[in-house]
């Protein structure tokens, strides 16, 4: 999914936060380091 899927010209992010910690997530090009996040907060607003 891609941000502008959910944000159009009366919507925007307000506040993003990403942590990095553990949680793997496969990659699939081959040799490189898989990323690590686990927790993405994101607040979507109308305006």
């Amino acid at each position: 999914m891609a941000a502008n899927d959910f944000l159009n010209d009366k919507r925007f992010i307000v506040w993003l936060d990403l942590e990095m910690t553990g949680l793997n997530i496969n990659t699939t090009e081959a040799g490189k380091r898989d990323d690590e996040i686990v927790e993405i907060g994101v607040i979507v607003t109308d305006g």
